[in-house]
């Protein structure tokens, strides 16, 4: 697994180098993964720094560091063979998270969690996988999560990784699959999980969702 950390930064309109000004400051930042043994994409974390969550430039610099996070992406899966890129991008979307008040008190003015505004993630193109999904511990000292939606960047699926069904869109439930199993393997050999992950009754209980269907259906971000 790759992970990257996409930091932008917003520059005073007075700054000048190598004077006493004040410098930089953090205007958002992105924080993706690339699972490399199911070529897909993971994003995690999603903030921008914004007064006005509706302008104009925060929707520039939402786009931007998507964007520039889908190319990296892109990069990895070409550079091992992918031609046509990865198989599939998914996004955590949060149902209700605090980082936004611990990213504005440490390094984050005004901070703006995108993946609570579900409105903006639908605009950008990603629609929510009709699918319980639990995340793994984020560290030993954490439980499970169930307070994340799991999402998929619709622009980046192939026309034949999409399927039509009674007027809605469908993913394979193969490629998800196959991430879940990475996402939990790998969360076992960083020692976040313990014990028999492939034994875990959350784990096995997504495992039984992916079987019992083929295809998953992609919904409207509530």
């Amino acid at each position: 697994m790759c992970r990257h950390v996409l930091v932008a930064l917003k520059w005073p309109f007075n700054y000048k180098p190598n004077s006493s000004s004040t410098g930089p400051i953090i205007a958002g930042g992105i924080v993706f993964e690339y699972h490399i043994d199911q070529n897909c994409g993971l994003i995690t974390y999603f903030l921008v720094s914004s007064a006005d969550p509706s302008s104009q430039d925060t929707q520039d610099l939402e786009n931007s560091l998507l964007h520039s996070a889908l190319d990296i992406l892109d990069y990895n899966a070409k550079r091992r063979g992918n031609l046509a890129g990865c198989n599939i991008i998914l996004l955590e979307a949060y149902l209700n998270s605090p980082l936004s008040r611990r990213a504005s008190s440490y390094f984050l003015t005004n901070a703006m969690d995108v993946t609570t505004h579900h409105e903006r993630l639908h605009d950008m193109g990603f629609r929510l996988l009709s699918f319980q999904y639990v995340m793994p511990p984020f560290s030993p000292l954490h439980r499970k999560s169930t307070r994340f939606m799991l999402t998929v960047y619709l622009p980046s699926l192939l026309p034949s990784g999409v399927m039509e069904r009674g007027g809605c869109k469908h993913l394979p439930s193969v490629g998800l699959k196959g991430f879940v199993n990475d996402l939990w393997k790998n969360a076992w050999r960083r020692g976040r999980v313990r014990g028999e992950w492939g034994k875990d009754e959350d784990y096995v209980r997504m495992m039984k969702q992916l079987r019992w269907r083929d295809l998953i259906p992609l919904l409207d971000l509530p």
